[in-house]
């Protein structure tokens, strides 16, 4: 084995753990997490499916079914959330030797160390390598993808052309940006034309575009839109876009996505959140710096072959179309990996070693940004955790319900923490013990009038925990 593959390989595990392990329930995995909770439950996909009236889930069911079998099987013994999380960090760790064979494989000239270590420190991965999102599984398949086609170039038979197929079945049926997989597919045979066995290739497409489109299929007839019942998430790819979240280092500090935006650490103006460095323009400087490299190297790899290019820009439009510049899009992060390790080694022999130490340090500090950026939002999130973790042995969980907005992901945040079924208090379905999460800076806009009159006549406050801007809070019905 590679000495220089397995200690980054170990490396990776490290950190990867460290995020499953030790950083807080975040963001869209409240969502994600609590279907595979419900899938595991229920034995069934939650294919557009509404629970208790709040919330629908609106994604291909692939996540649903990875994540829902490790819940399935681990749920008893370490939680919900932790067992989903577990599929994080294997499809993750898939994920890492994926792409350090096809670099290895494809540019076998190429110094890996770069590779590897923007793999290990990149925070967009390593973030996403312990949260229990479609994230991880999204990469899986959609590099998994890219894989297959460049094998089934050096091969054109009936078995590479299947297991092309089935990956891209899986990776549509996994998340609504990898659509444009089969594009970037054609636009890859293209330019690799004299390799192609278009017979074969045509028909590994539309296999897999029968078998991955079921899911929207379903959703045009029974729903009669492509999103399913709820197509906010197909609204998303052509939203407005919002300057006021796009992050200038996009997928190389961005803690992105899956994360709350105030948990991210690096903003359009450079400013670092929890790391004690003033250097705004230094720090742009550097990640400017990243980038140059990260195009140059794409520069280089089209000369030799124009497909992987053609696949990134084909994987463009989901990121620049959603909301947030930073919105993800498949494939593409670990195809700034690649390029950017074609870059550094395109500078030329002199300036190779100076250019790959400057690399190294700014992912080294990408990495400790990860770091502190978890201690910080534990700071946070784990108190207000652990007191709603705590309040089933002060009140009986079947009179309890969670205040929240009808249909935010937030609504099922008891339920995953104390891994009992906590219903939403919604319709005037309030019960004697009450479990409101302020956020502080806006909790009086957030809610209807009625429901604060409700709370603050009907109810008292019994105890209350603050951590950063939120505050949870037992209220009890008043007596007498």
């Amino acid at each position: 084995m590679d000495k220089k593959f397995a200690a980054f390989f170990v490396a990776a595990v490290l950190v990867y753990a460290s995020v499953a392990i030790f950083y807080p329930l975040v963001g869209d995995e409240q969502i994600h997490g609590y279907f595979a909770r419900w899938t595991a439950e229920h034995m069934q996909l939650p294919i557009s499916q509404k629970v208790n009236g709040l919330l629908w889930y609106h994604y291909p069911p692939a996540y649903a079914v990875v994540a829902g079998f490790f819940v399935k099987l681990f749920s008893g013994l370490i939680g919900a959330i932790l067992s989903a999380r577990i599929y994080a960090f294997i499809a993750s760790l898939a994920t890492f030797v994926l792409v350090y064979k096809f670099v290895t494989k494809r540019l076998p000239q190429a110094d890996t160390t770069i590779l590897l270590a923007y793999l290990v420190a990149s925070p967009f991965l390593s973030s996403n390598a312990g949260i229990a999102t479609i994230t991880p599984l999204g990469l899986l398949t959609s590099f998994a993808t890219i894989y297959l086609l460049y094998e089934f170039f050096d091969k054109p038979t009936t078995r590479s052309a299947l297991l092309l197929a089935g990956a891209l079945a899986a990776a549509l049926l996994t998340h609504y940006y990898l659509l444009t997989l089969p594009l970037a597919i054609l636009a890859a045979a293209y330019f690799n034309r004299e390799r192609v066995n278009w017979r074969f290739l045509i028909g590994a497409l539309a296999l897999g575009c029968a078998v991955g489109g079921s899911f929207y299929a379903y959703n045009l007839i029974t729903y009669g839109q492509f999103g399913g019942p709820s197509s906010s998430t197909i609204g998303q790819l052509v939203s407005p876009f919002d300057p006021g979240c796009v992050y200038i280092d996009g997928w190389l500090s961005g803690l992105n996505g899956f994360v709350h935006f105030d948990d991210s650490f690096a903003r359009i103006d450079g400013r670092l959140k929890f790391l004690p460095i003033s250097t705004k323009w230094l720090w742009s400087a550097g990640i400017a710096f990243l980038y140059l490299l990260i195009a140059a190297g794409a520069v280089a790899s089209a000369k030799k072959d124009r497909g992987l290019i053609a696949i990134a820009f084909i994987s463009l439009p989901t990121l620049v179309l959603g909301n947030c510049f930073i919105r993800y899009s498949g494939v593409l992060p670990l195809l700034f990996g690649v390029f950017l390790t074609i870059g550094v080694n395109a500078v030329g022999p002199k300036l190779e070693k100076p250019v790959k130490v400057v690399v190294l340090l700014l992912l080294a500090v990408l990495l400790v940004q990860t770091f502190l950026t978890m201690q910080g939002v534990r700071e946070s999130k784990v108190p207000i955790y652990d007191f709603i973790k705590a309040v089933p042995d002060r009140v009986d969980a079947k009179d309890l319900c969670f205040f929240s907005h009808p249909g935010e992901p937030i609504s099922v945040l008891a339920t995953l923490l104390t891994n009992q079924e906590i219903q939403p208090c919604h319709d005037g379905g309030y019960t004697t013990n009450v479990l409101v999460l302020k956020d502080l800076r806006t909790f009086e806009r957030d809610y209807t009038p009625e429901d604060l009159a409700k709370l603050n006549n009907d109810y008292v406050l019994v105890d209350s925990q603050k951590g950063g801007d939120n505050e949870i809070a037992l209220y009890k019905l008043k007596t007498g």
